[in-house]
């Protein structure tokens, strides 16, 4: 008979995950058991109306990508300054700033579309 190699060390890898599993679970089952006494309050009880929830994804939203359209104003000025009279380096400059500075007047200008939308949306 031909003795396989590797087997004991599989079996010593899942012996020590299955202790492992084991170790969790009972450290674990504390926390398990008082759970019941803890109350999780709801995270989205002050966003009563579908409104309220989607003008807070709104806000999130202005404030993720306002420092964005900042960057890329910098970004686009750099590349325009430090061009040095290549011509591709400047056109490509003077693109990311006019196409960051229309993203910014679309970012501020989102609350006026958002309202414009929900006042059509609420008509129907």
């Amino acid at each position: 008979m031909k003795k396989l190699q590797g087997t004991t060390d599989t079996v010593q890898g899942n012996s020590r995950s299955l202790d492992l599993f084991i170790s969790t679970c009972i450290l674990l089952l504390p926390s398990a058991v008082f759970a019941q006494q803890t109350k999780i309050a709801n995270p989205a009880a002050r966003y009563a109306t579908l409104n309220d929830f989607l003008l807070m994804l709104l806000d999130l939203f202005l404030l993720v990508m306002m420092p964005l359209m900042i960057l890329l104003l910098i970004y686009g000025g750099y590349r325009i300054v430090a061009s040095a009279g290549d011509e591709a380096a400047i056109k490509s400059g003077k693109s990311i700033v006019l196409w960051s500075l229309v993203g910014a007047a679309i970012i501020l200008g989102a609350r006026v579309i958002y309202y414009m939308v929900a006042g059509t949306w609420s008509l129907f």
